[in-house]
């Protein structure tokens, strides 16, 4: 997991592969920012589920790309 500053604050990047699903554990203590980019730079819609350590990210198609968590 690769960090970088974003605005000011630390963002936690995940790369994924093929996916229609994406489980990330943060133990942030709060519901983060969420942000998914597609392997060809574009935004992407995706059903974004919190728990209380984790995001669970959802597409209806398989993707490709990167989700930052903020």
């Amino acid at each position: 997991m690769a960090r970088f500053a974003f605005g000011g604050s630390s963002v936690q990047t995940h790369p994924f592969s093929n996916s229609t699903e994406v489980t990330i554990t943060h133990g942030l203590g709060h519901k983060p920012l969420i942000y998914v980019v597609s392997s060809d730079g574009k935004m992407c819609w995706a059903d974004v589920t919190y728990t209380a350590t984790q995001v669970v990210v959802r597409f209806q198609n398989s993707t490709t790309g990167t989700i930052m968590v903020r």
